[in-house]
């Protein structure tokens, strides 16, 4: 039998198929070809299992410029989808988003790829832009030659990272009435802030329900 085209001769009856794909061998006395899938072509290694990935649904929710506050975060990884939720009776609305990404990141196995949804502008901007790179090379002031606000969320939402292999930052839309991939994410992330900010101002019956949020991973 001759080799067919695009064969390698590796012995009598036996050929490596050269195509673009993972490499086959040709058993030509059975017309029967076995895929090598396991191992990598090139070195003959296992092939690299895929990096765990995990994703991240955060929000925050506050009263007026302080009081009462909740977060609310939904964390899918691991093949499972969690909930978690928590409140202050005295805070702002920007700590709520800060302390939600914390959690949620704090409660991920460390060694994740994990990519944050969140509907705060100054959280994602900060954190895609960098800004506070130069909050920690000024000793921590901004540029108005003060105090950054929040320091103590910023510092542990920035250890909070390091356990991670990489984390993502996506800015979504809130209370968005159009739909789309991350609708349901979100909003059952806000679900949980407001009703942890009631609790946390003294309404016992909003206490969250744990349901299944429909996540599209």
């Amino acid at each position: 039998m001759r080799p067919a085209v695009g064969a390698v001769g590796i012995s009598r009856g036996l050929y490596l198929m050269a195509y673009h794909r993972p490499p086959c061998i040709l058993l030509a006395e059975q017309y029967r070809c076995i895929w090598l899938v396991t191992t990598s072509i090139h070195s003959g290694a296992p092939a690299p299992l895929p990096e765990p990935e995990a994703h991240a649904y955060t929000d925050g929710a506050s009263g007026g410029s302080r009081g009462p506050g909740g977060y609310g975060a939904v964390i899918t990884w691991k093949g499972k989808t969690e909930e978690i939720s928590g409140g202050e009776p005295n805070t702002t609305n920007l700590r709520m988003e800060l302390t939600a990404a914390c959690v949620a990141l704090e409660t991920i196995d460390e060694g994740h790829i994990v990519t944050v949804y969140s509907d705060s502008s100054y959280l994602v901007n900060c954190m895609r832009r960098g800004w506070y790179k130069k909050w920690r090379e000024n000793g921590w002031l901004n540029h108005l030659k003060g105090p950054v606000a929040n320091r103590d969320l910023w510092e542990r939402l920035l250890e909070a990272t390091q356990r991670h292999q990489e984390v993502r930052w996506r800015k979504v839309k809130a209370h968005s009435k159009s739909g789309g991939p991350h609708k349901s994410g979100n909003d059952r992330a806000d679900e949980l802030a407001v009703a942890a900010k009631k609790e946390a101002g003294g309404d016992r019956r909003s206490a969250p329900m744990p349901r299944d949020t429909g996540l599209p991973y």
